[in-house]
C-alpha cells in the first residue's frame, strides 16, 4: 500500500512539473483565476429572470473554456497555416510523459509537409461556413418557403466544391500558395491591392453580423445587454486567436463542430415532441395559404453564385483550400460542404415549426421561435448561434491576420527580408521572409 501511494504521488508531482514548464501556464492560470471570478460576479448579480442568468452563464463558461484550451502558437507555420501538435499529443505528454510538444517548425506534425490533417480541416471547412447569419437565414426562409427555403439557401454551400477545385488546379498546376498571391502573378499589383481590400471589406462584414445575431439573444437592440453580448462574442473569439492564430482557430473547430451537431439534433427532437405527427410533420406542414412564392428562383440563384463567384470572395473558405495536401482538402472539403449544407436543411426546421406556432407564414427567426419552445430548446438555440457565431469569428481573424500580415504588408521589406533586392508582393506563411514580425502584425490587425 505505502509503495502504491508512494507511487501515485511521484506520478502525480512529475504531472505537475510538466505541466509547470509548459510556456502557456501563466497565462492560463490567469484565464482560470478571470472565469471563476467572473462566474461569481454573474451568479451574485441581478437578472431579469433565471433564463437570463443561464444565458450569461452559458456565454460566459463556453467562452472560458475556449480561451483556455487555446493552443499557443509560436511559429509563423503554426500561426498562419495551423500546423502543430494535436491536443491529444499535448494531453499525453502532460498525463502520460510521453514526447513532449514540439517547437521546432521543421519537426512539427508528422503529416507529409506537416499540413493539417482531414479530421482537423473538415471539421473545421463545415463549422466555420455555419454562420451565425446563415443558421438565421435558413430558419427565416423555411419561415417564408417551407422545406424549399432550406434547401434554397443550402444551395450557396456547393461553394464548397468550386473553392476546392478552384484551389486544386491552382495548387496542382500553378503551384500557388494562396488566391490573392494567384490575383498579383496573373492580374497584377494593382489588381491583387484591390482584391485583398475587398476582402477585407467581407472579413469586416462578417464579425458585425455574427456578432449581433448573438446578441440578439441577450436583449433588445441597443440595449445594454444587447452591446454587453456583441463585445463579449467578439472579444472571445479574438482572444484565442492572438493567442494561438490559424492553429486555436482549427483546434476550437472540432470542438464547436461537435457542438453544434448535438444542439442542433437536440433541438429538432424537441420539436418532432411538440408536433403531434412527430419531426416528419415538419416537413409535411404546410400553413393556412400554403408558402410563399420564389423558393425555386432562390435556390436557382444560390447555385449559380455558389458554382461561380460567391466563395472567391471569402478568404475563410479560401484559405483553407491551401492548408492540407490538395487531395486531402477536396475530400474535407467535398465531405465538410455536404455536412453543413444538411445542417441548414435541418435548420429550417426551426422556421417551419414557428410558421406552425403561429398559424402563418413569416414566423420563423430563430429568437422568436426559441421564446415559443421551452427554456431547455431557448438554451440549445442560443448555443448553436453562439458557437455558429464564435467559429467564424475566429476563423474571419485567422484570415485577417493573414491577409493584412503577409498579403498586404508583403508588399513591406521588413528586417530579415530574405527576397532578392527589389523583390516585392505577398508572402506565404511558409517563405523564409516570414518572421517574428509578421505574427506581431497579424496579432495586432486582429485587434
Amino acid at each position: 500500500m505505502h509503495r502504491r501511494m508512494a507511487h501515485g504521488c511521484g506520478r502525480l508531482s512529475a504531472c505537475a512539473s510538466r505541466i509547470s514548464s509548459t510556456t502557456e501556464l501563466r497565462w492560463r492560470a490567469l484565464v482560470f483565476a478571470c472565469l471563476v471570478f467572473g462566474s461569481l460576479m454573474i451568479a451574485t448579480g441581478e437578472h431579469e429572470s433565471t433564463q437570463a442568468a443561464t444565458n450569461w452563464y452559458v456565454l460566459y463558461v463556453y467562452s472560458g473554456l475556449l480561451i483556455l484550451t487555446a493552443q499557443m502558437s509560436d511559429t509563423a507555420t503554426a500561426f498562419f497555416l495551423g500546423r502543430g501538435d494535436s491536443v491529444w499529443t499535448q494531453l499525453r505528454y502532460i498525463l502520460l510523459g510521453s514526447a513532449a510538444p514540439r517547437r521546432d517548425e521543421a519537426l512539427v506534425e508528422p503529416l507529409a509537409r506537416g499540413e493539417v490533417g482531414f479530421w482537423t480541416l473538415m471539421p473545421s471547412a463545415f463549422i466555420t461556413w455555419i454562420f451565425a447569419k446563415s443558421i438565421q437565414n435558413a430558419a427565416v426562409l423555411g419561415g417564408y418557403f417551407g422545406v424549399l427555403g432550406g434547401v434554397g439557401y443550402a444551395g450557396w454551400y456547393t461553394s464548397f466544391a468550386s473553392a476546392a477545385a478552384v484551389g486544386y488546379v491552382l495548387r496542382t498546376r500553378h503551384g500557388f500558395t494562396s488566391l490573392p498571391r494567384a490575383v498579383e502573378r496573373c492580374y497584377g499589383p494593382w489588381a491583387s491591392g484591390c482584391f485583398s481590400l475587398a476582402l477585407l471589406f467581407r472579413l469586416w462584414n462578417e464579425v458585425w453580423s455574427n456578432a449581433s445575431v448573438v446578441a440578439s439573444f441577450y436583449g433588445e437592440v441597443h440595449s445594454t445587454n444587447w452591446w454587453i453580448a456583441v463585445a463579449l462574442s467578439t472579444a472571445v473569439p479574438a482572444t484565442y486567436v492572438v493567442m494561438g492564430g490559424m492553429r486555436a482557430s482549427l483546434v476550437s473547430d472540432q470542438l464547436q463542430a461537435l457542438l453544434g451537431v448535438t444542439m442542433l439534433f437536440s433541438i429538432l427532437g424537441l420539436i418532432g415532441d411538440d408536433m403531434p405527427g412527430g419531426l416528419g410533420e415538419v416537413w409535411s406542414f404546410s400553413p393556412p395559404g400554403g408558402w410563399l412564392d420564389g423558393g425555386g428562383t432562390l435556390l436557382g440563384a444560390a447555385l449559380i453564385q455558389g458554382l461561380t463567384s460567391y466563395p472567391f470572395h471569402d478568404p475563410v473558405l479560401t484559405d483553407r483550400a491551401f492548408l492540407s495536401r490538395p487531395r486531402t482538402m477536396l475530400a474535407a472539403f467535398f465531405v465538410g460542404g455536404a455536412i453543413a449544407a444538411t445542417f441548414i436543411i435541418l435548420f429550417s426546421a426551426v422556421g417551419i415549426y414557428g410558421c406552425y406556432v403561429a398559424g402563418a407564414v413569416k414566423n420563423g427567426a430563430p429568437v422568436d421561435v426559441a421564446r415559443s419552445l421551452s427554456s431547455a430548446a431557448f438554451t440549445f438555440i442560443n448555443l448553436v448561434m453562439m458557437t455558429s457565431s464564435l467559429s467564424t469569428l475566429d476563423s474571419t481573424f485567422t484570415s485577417c491576420a493573414k491577409l493584412c500580415a503577409l498579403e498586404l504588408f508583403g508588399w513591406l521589406r521588413l528586417e530579415k527580408d530574405a527576397r532578392p533586392a527589389g523583390k516585392r508582393g505577398p508572402l506565404a506563411p511558409a517563405d523564409a521572409s516570414v518572421t517574428s514580425a509578421h505574427i506581431a502584425l497579424g496579432r495586432a490587425s486582429i485587434l
